[in-house]
């Protein structure tokens, strides 16, 4: 039996290990995937619900670069079926409103001019300038004055179906329309961890194979009935039995789960 770890030396790092481009590719991945997250949660939508589309908008192509060599560890991460990289959001409105209580207290006499000759200018432009430059260039009769971002308020008008949330690196747009083909596969991963939440109170050891019924209408039988061998090898099960009434067998554990309406009885034993 070897020593406690703790009484071994500290590691030694070693150099040529450090691969600074992936750290900052992960990085990178790991702020969308927040963001992607967080729009989840704008939408309400729980991890284990699949959605076919997210759009990228990021500006600086190195950050896009790297975003995309890890792609596959985002879709897999947040749970969508697919990533585009945009330059912008096509229906996306902007609309920038000058913010005069900050406006005020910066240009004093001015701040009646700036404020009518900014609400002229394009959202764009203006909005294109502060993220490049970090301020906007505004000339009035030869005077120019420098607009940064706390002067301005910005309103987002989003196009159905995406739901919006900002990135250190830009915007991600996430499609909130789903398809039966997608609901199926959320109504399987959410029976799932349901399934695996009832072995743990049984008592069931990992090791331990079970026999399980489901029991649900026979419109979820039909959409589900693809996920039977997946179902099975992610809790354990060495027999699976998809039923639409109650099962005549007796079960030792049972219960009864509603998942987004629908009603779904579960029955399992340990396998002997």
């Amino acid at each position: 039996k070897g020593n406690s770890l703790h009484l071994h030396p500290w590691p030694k790092v070693i150099e040529s290990y450090i691969n600074p481009k992936l750290e900052q590719a992960f990085a990178n991945a790991t702020n969308i995937i927040q963001g992607i997250l967080s729009a989840r949660d704008k939408m309400q939508t729980g991890i284990r619900w699949p959605l076919q589309e997210v759009i990228l908008i990021i500006n600086d192509d190195k950050i896009s670069g790297s975003v995309q060599q890890l792609e596959d560890m985002i879709k897999l991460q947040t749970n969508v079926k697919e990533i585009k990289f945009l330059k912008a959001l096509p229906g996306l409105k902007l609309q920038v409103k000058p913010d005069f209580k900050k406006i005020g207290p910066d240009f004093g006499k001015n701040a009646n001019n700036i404020v009518t000759k900014l609400v002229l200018k394009s959202p764009e432009s203006i909005l294109d300038h502060l993220q490049k430059d970090g301020k906007y260039p505004l000339t009035i009769d030869k005077e120019t004055f420098n607009i940064v971002k706390e002067h301005i308020i910005v309103e987002r008008t989003v196009p159905e179906p995406y739901t919006e949330a900002e990135t250190r690196s830009g915007f991600v747009y996430l499609n909130k329309q789903t398809t039966p083909a997608l609901e199926a596969e959320g109504f399987a991963r959410e029976l799932m961890r349901r399934i695996q939440n009832l072995r743990k109170k049984s008592g069931l050891q990992k090791t331990d194979s079970i026999a399980l019924c489901i029991q649900m209408d026979q419109d979820m039988l039909d959409q589900l009935s693809k996920y039977e061998t997946p179902i099975t090898e992610k809790v354990g099960a060495s027999e699976i039995d998809f039923e639409t009434q109650t099962p005549a067998q007796k079960y030792h554990t049972e219960s009864e789960e509603k998942i987004k309406g629908k009603k779904f009885g579960i029955y399992l034993s340990k396998s002997k």
